[in-house]
């Protein structure tokens, strides 16, 4: 399983997500945008991440705080992730900037098909919705909620 680290702006941050694909399939696949729980781009959401990319997908984990902004509890990931939930344009702004990136990067490795969707859990289940409620414009792709 290859796990890239990609840097992207998002807004007036950087934020680092993880492109996460088996380098073993060969031919396109469809794109997942892995949307985490308030406690960011973890290890255990790359493993997940991991885990959907086996079943032949590229998979990408969304950043929504910053590069290294990474909370250490609970009360951290409030912190954060509140203030997000209270501002759905900057909510938006984020969650869209990592489903572009997703679909840009993926393009350029030639790894991914037209499909796309998004998946997330708890905050990132906020988050998805947010990309939903904007429709997931892109110029790499869109994202159908239905």
């Amino acid at each position: 399983m290859q796990t890239e680290r990609i840097k992207y702006p998002m807004g007036a941050l950087t934020a680092e997500g993880a492109l996460i694909y088996d380098e073993n399939v060969s031919g396109k696949r469809p794109a997942v945008l892995l949307a985490p729980n308030w406690m960011g781009v973890t290890d255990t959401a790359i493993q997940r991440g991991e885990l959907v990319a086996e079943n032949r997908y590229v998979v990408f984990v969304a950043d929504m705080y910053g590069a290294g902004t990474r909370p250490v509890d609970f009360g951290e990931a409030a912190a954060l992730a509140n203030p997000l939930r209270a501002d759905a344009i900057e909510q938006r702004r984020r969650i869209k900037a990592a489903f572009e990136t997703m679909s840009a990067q993926a393009k350029t490795c030639n790894l991914i098909d037209d499909r796309r969707a998004a998946v997330g859990f708890c905050f990132g289940g906020g988050n998805v919705l947010e990309l939903a409620r904007d429709g997931g414009r892109s110029g790499s792709g869109r994202f159908d909620p239905r």
